[in-house]
């Protein structure tokens, strides 16, 4: 059985708009017809259930880290999306997990059968992390000055860690005052791999508990993010999608035009 892809989403400050880019990047890759899991590993702050309708839940990754709960009885399908859920618990004290429960944790998601497991991570860098443990991390940076500088530090992290990393811009409004995308890409060191604009269907769909690509497909918001995650299907070289003939032909016309090998 093939390994999941694990797609560390994060920032180095809050309010970018990480979360909102995991919810719908799952649920993007689920409408393809991958098997996707969103973790969220917000041990301080979790709020992919805030964006589901899920908040309430009494058990999640802080009760399986620490043994008490099992992970399969605790991963939640999501009926309107389709994805699988590990979540936090929003009403309990933050924490820190040691070293050993998440090299644990991650062992255990690497067993189960999911083509995409996305992480959505609390901001910045948490004295736990384990870089070696995922495959790619997303960088999510808005484009102002602050945000610019902490995702780049953040990026450097990355290089050090020799963990591969992408930069995606959110929340881009087009302003006289932001960074332009070509500016950031020569602090960056690489080109940009999306650039994701403001829209009012984000603050609508938080409100309603529905991801903002299935409550308006056609949105920019909406078509910026399903493009992004076809990008990922065609890089990862995740199988799931591809063994259809449809699946197959799409997955070569990105390649070609993203210039993938």
């Amino acid at each position: 059985m093939p390994k999941p892809y694990f797609l560390r989403i994060s920032s180095q400050k809050g309010g970018v708009g990480k979360t909102t880019i995991a919810v719908n990047l799952s649920t993007a890759l689920v409408r393809q017809g991958f098997r996707v899991l969103l973790v969220d590993a917000d041990t301080t702050n979790p709020s992919v259930g805030f964006h589901l309708g899920i908040d309430e839940v009494n058990t999640g990754i802080r009760e399986v880290m620490s043994g008490k709960s099992n992970l399969r009885n605790t991963i939640i399908r999501h009926n309107t999306t389709g994805m699988h859920i590990l979540p936090g618990t929003a009403y309990s004290a933050p924490f820190i997990p040691a070293k050993e429960s998440i090299e644990r944790l991650m062992g255990m998601l690497a067993k189960e059968s999911y083509d995409f497991i996305i992480v959505d991570t609390a901001p910045g860098i948490g004295i736990m992390d384990i870089f070696k443990l995922y495959d790619e991390a997303i960088i999510i940076s808005s484009p102002e000055m602050s945000a610019c500088a902490s995702s780049i530090r953040l990026a450097s992290t990355y290089d050090k860690e020799k963990l591969k990393h992408n930069l995606i811009l959110n929340r881009v409004k087009n302003r006289k005052y932001e960074i332009s995308v070509r500016e950031i890409e020569e602090m960056y060191g690489d080109r940009v791999r999306a650039s994701i604009p403001e829209d009012e269907i984000v603050p609508i769909s938080i409100s309603e508990h529905i991801p903002a690509i299935m409550l308006d497909g056609k949105t920019r918001f909406s078509t910026a993010v399903k493009e992004m995650s076809g990008i990922y299907a065609a890089s990862t070289g995740t199988e799931a999608y591809g063994s259809t003939k449809r699946g197959r032909s799409i997955i070569a016309f990105l390649r070609k035009i993203f210039n993938i090998q």
